[in-house]
């Protein structure tokens, strides 16, 4: 079975972190036994081949920096294996660079093409802006989670 890992939307919390979203795909999907029945090189093909296929879009060679230091600053031993390692603890927080079409997009774990702090204000002030149309249908949209929580809590249970 071939899989497709991405963010294009809503993560599983709200830090958009694809690390995170990648262990949980592997604990999930992983199986119950010593061995994984997804390998951890079979979760990484997931996020780069099978996210460029869904959105119908080559896969390049990006490149990814990663503090590895910081990564494993606690581990005892430094002959683990690295893509368990990666799998297992990896974090945007330690991505010190990213490559991206040979374009540096993010340097010393910084956003370098997007001041991000300014369109997360620029984000929030335009959301809340429109509060004031937005309350009448709140009501609308706890009416469809309600539904959508009883169909599956009936049919799953």
């Amino acid at each position: 079975m071939k899989y497709a890992l991405g963010l294009d939307g809503t993560g599983f919390d709200d830090d958009q972190d694809i690390w995170r979203e990648l262990r949980l795909f592997s604990l999930l999907h992983g199986g119950c036994g010593l061995e994984p029945d997804i390998p951890a090189e079979e979760v990484f093909a997931a996020m780069h081949e099978g996210g460029c296929a869904v959105v119908n879009h080559p896969a390049r060679r990006d490149v990814v920096v990663i503090d590895y230091a910081a990564l494993t600053a606690d581990a005892i031993f430094d002959d683990e294996d690295e893509a368990a390692v990666l799998l297992g603890r990896m974090t945007a927080r330690h991505v010190k660079e990213l490559y991206v079409a040979g374009q540096q997009i993010v340097g010393d774990g910084k956003l370098m093409t997007v001041d991000y702090d300014a369109a997360l204000r620029e984000l929030v002030k335009q959301a809340r802006s429109v509060r004031p149309r937005l309350e009448p249908k709140r009501s609308d949209a706890e009416f469809l989670s309600q539904i959508v929580r009883r169909h599956y809590a009936t049919r799953y249970s």
